[in-house]
């Protein structure tokens, strides 16, 4: 979770807490001001604000061992038993790239459309399917000795490579020659790329603290899925809003 702050930066949310008296949620979290964030650093832990409702719209909020993990205190069972329940959603690790080059790769095949641009770059963008996805995860893990391993800059080094070298390996016999070089080159981990089995659920909810968690995990991945089931966590919000 995200928390833009108006002149201050972006804060990512660490902890949130429900305080009984105020019936408000307060927010605890790292600043990133614009100085830090260039920098790629975090600062100490601020508070963030005090909010009327809790909406965890990613998976990741509710995993204790994801770098987006949201550690929450003062909750009632209602909402332990919401949020553990993120965990039995089952997905798919997959992992992208991205290419762009100065100019456009003369590939005949009608696999692909290519809109009309003004702009003479061209920028590629590769899925790995889940079995390749799972190949990877055993140079670049998700998980090192029991702990969440991040995407720091060597790992991510790594993984392009890996990955361009692949994405050199489909396209060259298609263009006929070797490819120009990148103007942009940027690989990503997505640990829960796809939901393979969601809860079934349009979304899970605690209306006594007014928190509901929404997202891919709840009915599958697809935009109609995200439609429905943010649309139930807004009616949830809204009708909690008014006990």
């Amino acid at each position: 979770m995200v928390q833009q702050l108006e002149g201050s930066g972006r804060g990512k949310v660490e902890a949130a807490a429900w305080d009984n008296e105020l019936k408000l949620w307060q927010l605890q979290g790292s600043l990133r001001a614009p100085a830090a964030a260039a920098a790629g650093g975090l600062s100490q832990p601020v508070a963030l604000g005090t909010f009327k409702a809790l909406v965890m719209a990613d998976s990741l909020t509710g995993l204790p061992d994801s770098a987006g993990y949201v550690k929450l205190h003062g909750v009632d069972p209602t909402v332990d038993n919401a949020v553990r329940r993120i965990q039995e959603a089952v997905s798919d690790p997959v992992f992208t790239l991205m290419v762009a080059f100065d100019t456009p790769l003369a590939i005949p095949f009608d696999g692909a459309t290519v809109r009309r641009s003004l702009d003479k770059s061209q920028c590629w963008v590769g899925i790995t399917t889940p079995d390749y996805a799972q190949e990877l995860l055993q140079e670049f893990p998700l998980h090192v000795q029991g702990q969440y391993n991040p995407q720091t800059k060597s790992y991510l080094e790594g993984l392009t490579t890996v990955l361009y070298q692949q994405f050199q390996r489909l396209m060259e016999p298609l263009t006929g020659q070797a490819l120009p070089q990148p103007a942009h080159l940027h690989a990503q981990r997505w640990g829960r790329g796809f939901i393979q089995r969601p809860l079934g659920v349009p979304c899970l909810a605690a209306p006594r603290q007014r928190l509901v968690a929404c997202g891919d995990f709840c009915l599958g991945s697809s935009v109609e899925d995200a439609w429905l089931s943010g649309r139930a966590a807004a009616d949830e919000i809204a009708a909690a809003l008014l006990l």
